[in-house]
């Protein structure tokens, strides 16, 4: 919540938010340089003490979130996401065209790529319609299903092969490691460099907070 201080040196109705200078338009301090929103005017003296301070909290919260989804249904937005899926659908169809393309044609053009480049350093053939690159990609052996490559590695005992992670679960010490581990830590136990400060921290009971005004965001 922004709070202003109106500084006597400056033209009227400009104000300092945060040692930038402001002007308040219609109830909100927005920024003299790049018109940024500041911050909502509200009384220094404010704040959320009964029913109608919670209100009128709760009404901005509103206020704001209908407009932002007045944004995204706006009959501006809702024609570009539809000249983006129209665009979309058409690229789907010409890359069947291109894979159409591929399909019959690649072979070929390698072929008569390969001719045109024999006996020179290049490995690519260009033209002003385009250019063939001919990559040479070194074979070998290569898995082609990771969990069955796993599963023969293990019958046939390749423990090179196989690379076991490790991973720490809290979840997994019982109540009373638990419990001697943060009286531990509360206490100071351990020398200031142990290595326990470093892998474990006690945490206080805290509350999360969901603002809801029933706008879908």
């Amino acid at each position: 919540m922004q709070t202003a201080t109106e500084a006597p040196v400056l033209e009227a109705g400009h104000f300092i938010i945060n040692d930038t200078v402001c002007v308040l338009i219609e109830g909100s301090y927005y920024t003299l340089e790049d018109g940024e929103f500041a911050g909502f005017a509200v009384p220094e003296t404010f704040s959320v003490k009964d029913q109608e301070s919670c209100d009128w909290v709760l009404r901005k919260f509103l206020d704001i979130e209908s407009q932002i989804n007045a944004v995204e249904l706006s009959a501006e937005v809702l024609a570009a996401k539809a000249i983006l899926a129209n665009a979309e659908s058409m690229r789907k169809g010409m890359y069947t065209k291109y894979r159409w393309l591929e399909m019959r044609f690649q072979n070929e053009l390698v072929e008569y790529a390969k001719k045109q480049l024999e006996g020179k350093k290049e490995r690519t053939f260009k033209t002003v319609l385009g250019s063939i690159a001919l990559r040479t990609k070194k074979g070998g052996l290569r898995v082609l299903d990771k969990a069955k490559a796993l599963e023969v590695a293990k019958l046939a005992k390749w423990t090179d092969a196989i690379k076991t992670t490790e991973e720490f679960q809290i979840s997994g010490l019982a109540a009373e490691e638990k419990e001697s581990i943060q009286k531990g830590l509360l206490s100071a136990a351990w020398p200031e460099d142990d290595e326990m400060y470093k892998a474990f921290v006690v945490e206080p009971d805290s509350e999360t907070v969901a603002i809801k005004t029933g706008v879908q965001l």
